[in-house]
């Protein structure tokens, strides 16, 4: 008489070995928290793409990506080894932190969040750095600043404090930005150029002037974000 039992525990037994060479052999691999849960995890979608999952050590999701391997040629231009197609960030208390998404010729636009789950700002990304549009929000959704931003390879600027020039490669605050109280009323509004603050004028909240000038030269504030040498 067949033990149907013995050979559905020998067929479980062979299923339960024969997954984790599948997914390896697929490229799919996953890493644990010494208390077992997962701390890792690879997806492969295939066109050489994959989903990238990093967990919270309590189990929440923290990063979901999802990603296309660059060519070595491609890999050492960007100073990357992928290039990433959308992308979701979570706070611990399972809110989101950034959502992003590609939308062509190395742009991405990108959402971020305060953790009580407001958007804390919004704009566009090119190879890491900061272009075109952003707007930034107070936790209670009112608008704070608003301006653009433009990307440099290489830009010198001149140090007041270290008193000599230094080059670098970023994101520069570009034309006019506007800042407001968290009330709604205009705070101020300067104008970039070249990476320097060229004009700007600042009203306190009765509405009076109390911030009004001009700079030329290499000495005025910079509006840099400076990210790599």
């Amino acid at each position: 008489m067949i033990n149907w039992s013995r050979k559905l525990f020998s067929l479980i037994t062979i299923v339960i070995i024969a997954i984790p060479i599948l997914l390896k052999a697929q490229g799919d691999t996953v890493t644990y928290y010494p208390n077992g849960k997962k701390q890792e995890q690879v997806i492969v979608l295939g066109k050489g793409k994959e989903r990238h999952i990093l967990f919270f050590e309590s189990g929440d999701t923290s990063i979901v990506e999802e990603r296309k391997k660059l060519s070595a040629r491609k890999s050492k231009k960007l100073r990357n080894n992928y290039q990433y197609l959308q992308w979701r960030y979570y706070y611990e208390n399972g809110n989101k932190k950034e959502v992003a998404c590609s939308i062509g010729s190395g742009k991405v636009n990108v959402i971020r969040y305060y953790e009580i789950g407001k958007i804390s700002e919004k704009g566009q990304i090119k190879n890491g750095y900061e272009c075109g549009k952003w707007i930034l929000y107070y936790e209670s959704g009112q608008k704070l600043s608003e301006g653009e931003y433009k990307f440099f390879k290489r830009f010198k600027y001149y140090d007041n404090n270290m008193q000599y020039e230094k080059e670098y490669s970023g994101s520069m605050m570009n034309g006019k930005w506007e800042s407001w109280y968290e009330n709604g009323q205009k705070k101020g509004i300067s104008v970039f150029r070249g990476g320097y603050k060229r004009e700007w004028i600042a009203w306190a909240q009765d509405g009076k002037v109390i911030d009004e000038g001009k700079c030329k030269g290499k000495k005025c504030s910079t509006g840099i974000i400076i990210k790599t040498f």
